[in-house]
């Protein structure tokens, strides 16, 4: 008796109509660490920055049945421990990933350091820049002057300086501003072409600046990104993202 075994490999679609893209004529490096392995897909959203480099922009959609510190999340969001976070709902709270669970087929599980109250099915996961005071020059536009209690308008208590991102010890008369939270990266490109991070080589990215996208295959993402009531990215017009 003969018995067939069968194995089955899974690929990744391909985003783009027609497979059409314009690459831009160089290798970009992305300015992100990731794990020896990590994927990236063609489609994935880059950020093309000054001097050859790049970022990947780690955007995920939350998913039911998760929490405000385990939220569940869209495969392919790109993320890894120790990233800063935000719920692009809320421009008031950062935290960062403890850990990352891949085990389930259908979504990925981010552990929080500290519970994001906001997120919610259908909200968005981005990399973010930290929310917290920052210091400033008294000339700075949001320059609060740090008093020791008592804080009238343009000043604010000491203790009332939390999070703070600097690094100094902070003492009356110094100054601070505080700075929301952000989408760290903004997208301006597509990625072109597939790319794994291995050991001998850090893969130079190749972002394409005019493309038509499928929506379909694509991620979700936020609709803020593209242009009101249309089909291009605000960033960029010459990425379209279409449905099919």
């Amino acid at each position: 008796m003969i018995e067939f075994a069968s194995t089955s490999y899974t690929k990744h679609p391909n985003p783009f109509w027609r497979q059409e893209r314009r690459i831009l004529p160089a290798g970009f490096k992305p300015v992100q660490d990731f794990p020896v392995g990590t994927k990236i897909y063609k489609g994935a959203w880059i950020a093309v920055l000054a001097g050859l480099t790049c970022a990947v922009v780690k955007v995920a959609k939350v998913l039911a049945g998760g929490t405000t510190t385990k939220p569940r999340v869209a495969k392919d969001g790109y993320f890894q421990v120790g990233d800063t976070v935000m719920d692009l709902s809320n421009d008031a709270k950062t935290t960062t990933i403890k850990s990352i669970d891949t085990s389930n087929p259908d979504y990925d599980v981010l552990t929080l350091n500290a519970a994001i109250s906001t997120l919610a099915e259908g909200h968005f996961i981005q990399e973010a820049i930290d929310y917290g005071y920052i210091d400033a020059e008294s000339t700075d536009e949001g320059a609060l002057q740090i008093v020791a209690s008592e804080p009238s308008e343009g000043q604010i208590a000491l203790a009332s300086v939390t999070p703070y991102l600097g690094e100094k010890e902070l003492a009356a008369n110094d100054y601070v501003k505080l700075q929301k939270a952000a989408p760290k990266y903004v997208p301006n490109s597509t990625l072109a072409e597939d790319e794994e991070f291995v050991k001998e080589r850090y893969p130079a990215l190749s972002p394409a600046y005019d493309a038509v996208l499928l929506k379909d295959i694509l991620p979700a993402f936020p609709a803020e990104w593209l242009i009101e009531n249309g089909y291009a990215l605000k960033s960029n017009p010459n990425i379209k993202v279409i449905e099919q």
